[in-house]
């Protein structure tokens, strides 16, 4: 699966350059996402480049949530094209994820979690 991951101070960016996030690539990001959890960071799954996503890459963004509640940190998801929200609003999990339209978004989103966790 191909990845491409960017690091900074409060997050890290990963960006899915696959067409699809199935059973066949889910589990490659899912070791990513896990070997990632160590270092303890916020993190942005950037959709922009998927076109289709089944339950295995649904799980993903779960454990992606999952992972960084467990560090007191969050997960952001951004740039999904409609059939991906589609999917996402269909099995509910637009109450569980944090969800937002652009990666600059994310970046503000997370910038300010971590300006409020010092107030």
């Amino acid at each position: 699966m191909n990845i491409e991951t960017t690091k900074d101070s409060k997050f890290i960016l990963l960006q899915v350059k696959e067409p699809n996030l199935t059973a066949v690539y889910a589990p490659a990001l899912k070791a990513e996402l896990l070997l990632l959890s160590k270092e303890k960071q916020n993190i942005i799954l950037d959709l922009s480049e998927l076109n289709y996503i089944d339950s295995a890459g649904l799980s993903c963004l779960l454990i992606a949530d999952r992972l960084c509640k467990e560090n007191k940190k969050i997960a952001v998801i951004c740039n999904f094209n409609d059939k991906i929200e589609n999917l996402i609003n269909l099995t509910k999990l637009d109450n569980v994820l944090t969800l937002v339209n652009s990666t600059t978004e994310a970046k503000d989103y997370i910038l300010m979690n971590e300006l409020e966790k010092e107030f």
